[in-house]
């Protein structure tokens, strides 16, 4: 700063969002999709089919045959 006055944009943090409630929000976003778009959401990322339904499952408090009802 005494050499070269500072040039460019700037970015000011306040404060960071916690993990915890950023898990949250990003569950309940997807809680927000379809079954079906739940599912695919996981399955996108790279998650075998089975692995992407009981990702969706723990997203909604579901157990996995519950959520599988739900695609049926």
């Amino acid at each position: 700063y005494e050499k070269n006055e500072p040039r460019g944009e700037y970015v000011l943090v306040l404060m960071g969002k916690d993990e915890e409630n950023a898990d949250r929000e990003s569950e309940n976003e997807l809680n927000g999709l379809s079954p079906e778009e739940h599912t695919k959401y996981y399955e996108d990322l790279g998650m075998k089919r089975m692995d992407a339904i009981k990702a969706a499952a723990r997203d909604r408090g579901l157990s996995k045959s519950e959520f599988y009802k739900l695609l049926l």
